[in-house]
């Protein structure tokens, strides 16, 4: 329904080409599809629960990458991993090092979670996972809970990971949140004289 606005010549150059984002219309409507979508919540803690798992086994996870668009917004400084399911420190699926890692508690796990406190608050769209090459030991399937305060939590979208096994992505579908504009320096006025 846009592509009329772009002009009758570039709508049917661009409907041969499938509406390659090489043409003007093709960018047009992807750049309005873009703005449709809802932008995630900015949150300061995101929690990982555990929606589904494969075993009642521990799984062994590597790296959690949680990014906000193309930025990723966790990893080592960034800030501080904790959870209520863990046989070694979650610290170790965050810190942008995969001969480390986090290694959950065994049995049944539906329900459990690692919650990532940023530093920066922003809103997660989408999450990267290494784990384990056996699907016996990963997690297949996390709910996102995102939280302003830190104690309350707020179903945001859930990331299914397949088996989980290996290396995995799951995209939320909503947009990278609007975040303030960093205010411009303070810059002292240009006088001749002063008083």
């Amino acid at each position: 329904f846009l592509v009329p606005l772009v002009g009758s010549a570039w709508a049917e150059q661009c409907a041969q080409a499938h509406l390659s984002p090489d043409c003007p219309a093709g960018r047009a409507l992807l750049q309005t599809a873009a703005h449709l979508k809802t932008p995630a919540p900015v949150c300061s803690s995101w929690k990982l629960e555990i929606a589904a798992e494969n075993k009642d086994w521990e799984a062994h996870i590597f790296e959690i990458e949680l990014y906000s668009g193309d930025q990723m917004i966790s990893g080592a400084g960034m800030g501080t991993a904790t959870s209520d399911c863990e046989r070694s420190s979650p610290d170790g699926a965050f810190d942008g090092d995969t001969s480390t890692k986090w290694v959950t508690c065994s049995g049944a796990k539906v329900g459990k979670s690692v919650t990532y406190q940023l530093h920066h608050p922003n809103g997660v769209t989408k999450i990267k996972t290494v784990q384990w090459g056996s699907a016996n030991n990963a997690i297949p399937k996390f709910d996102l809970y995102c939280s302003t305060d830190d104690v309350t939590f707020s179903y945001v979208w859930t990331a299914d990971l397949g088996t989980g096994a290996g290396t995995n992505e799951a995209i939320s579908g909503l947009a990278p949140p609007p975040l303030p504009a960093t205010p411009p320096p303070t810059v002292a006025p240009v006088c001749s004289s002063w008083k």
